[in-house]
């Protein structure tokens, strides 16, 4: 059947509203990997035979998390694991893990330049570089198991400044007239919600127990502003039913970072964009959160649009439909019609005939 020019041109119209939303549909998923640290879940269940979720905590003033609610939490998920038989196969082997932090404030630190330079220090616990995985330019992260509590990580910025390179592993700095030895330089995740999240400031990464220390000195404690942990789900919500159990309490707020870039995740962000920008609670957010908070939103933008663009060629298509519907139901009247015409000349042959 030969097109009509009007036809073409819907045709056409159609097939390039497709391609956009299927282009804009490659945008959407590119912008939810870039924040890597999100797909923490991915990186961990590899090739185990779990399925995985990753959750973020964010407490606010009046919920904040005390360091020694750790090791109970802990406990409690082992015990809720194991009640569920998602103990691991050996006994000094991890089917799941966790990390806390806190945003400290700005600290001075010195290095081999003259001059000291004011950092953003970030206290961390737990597996924080396995979760956040930004790249190490130098060294090595530091972790919950260390035996030296004064080892800190910087990044890219702050090394420079203190020491005009990147290769600052081994090297000592003075934190706030502390002396604290550089474990490694970490790269700053660089995409462009990141790089606006973490702005240019530089920071400093220091374990968690060093924080506790300074605090006890000057009498107060310190506290968990985020906790993540990264944990079995091997039915749907089990892994969120944990979280709430455990953890979930007045001026808390529990993130799934695995289902943030699903379609339901994206669409109730349209939904409820007034409250990507009101603050219902005092959480401070750190850097990575504002960064995928910012991707979310992008997301949320680009879904109304995508939407519009499928919306000509779905109806454009149903049209399609409809239109094949009647030429084959013309048809078979048409056949139908003939072959009553047929058989009623038989007959009427084959009465003739008598």
């Amino acid at each position: 059947m030969k097109l009509r020019k009007k036809q073409l041109v819907c045709l056409i119209v159609a097939a390039g509203m497709l391609a956009a939303s299927g282009l804009l549909t490659g945008v959407s998923r590119h912008l939810a990997r870039l924040p890597s640290d999100q797909f923490a879940a991915e990186r961990w269940e590899g090739t185990r035979d779990l399925s995985y979720s990753q959750f973020s905590a964010f407490f606010g003033e009046d919920a904040a998390m005390l360091p020694e609610e750790i090791e109970p939490l802990r406990e409690m998920m082992d015990a809720s694991l194991v009640a569920a038989s998602l103990a691991p196969a050996q006994e000094d082997a991890r089917i799941w893990y966790d990390a806390y932090s806190t945003q400290v404030g700005t600290l001075t630190a010195e290095g081999t330049r003259p001059a000291g330079t004011a950092a953003m220090a970030v206290a961390v616990g737990g597996d924080f570089f396995l979760l956040h995985d930004w790249r190490f330019l130098d060294g090595s992260a530091i972790t919950e198991d260390d035996l030296m509590t004064d080892r800190v990580v910087l990044d890219e910025t702050l090394s420079w400044a203190l020491f005009g390179s990147s290769d600052a592993a081994g090297m000592t700095v003075i934190v706030n007239g502390k002396r604290c030895v550089v474990a490694g330089v970490v790269e700053p995740p660089s995409d462009y919600a990141s790089a606006q999240a973490y702005g240019g400031e530089p920071r400093l990464y220091m374990p968690f127990r060093l924080y506790e220390d300074w605090q006890a000195e000057t009498g107060q404690r310190a506290a968990v502003q985020c906790y993540e942990a990264v944990l079995p789900d091997p039915v749907r919500n089990f892994a969120a039913g944990l979280m709430d159990a455990v953890v979930k309490r007045p001026g808390v707020q529990i993130r799934n970072n695995t289902s943030r870039s699903s379609f339901g995740e994206t669409w109730q962000q349209l939904t409820h964009l007034h409250e990507a920008v009101t603050v219902a609670e005092p959480i401070a957010y750190p850097h990575w959160e504002n960064a995928a908070r910012i991707i979310d939103f992008d997301r949320a933008l680009l879904l109304p649009v995508q939407l519009l663009l499928l919306a000509y060629p779905a109806l454009y298509l149903l049209w399609l439909l409809w239109k094949g519907y009647q030429l084959v139901n013309g048809f078979i009247r048409k056949k139908t019609e003939a072959y009553r015409q047929r058989y009623r000349s038989l007959i009427r042959t084959e009465e003739d005939e008598t």
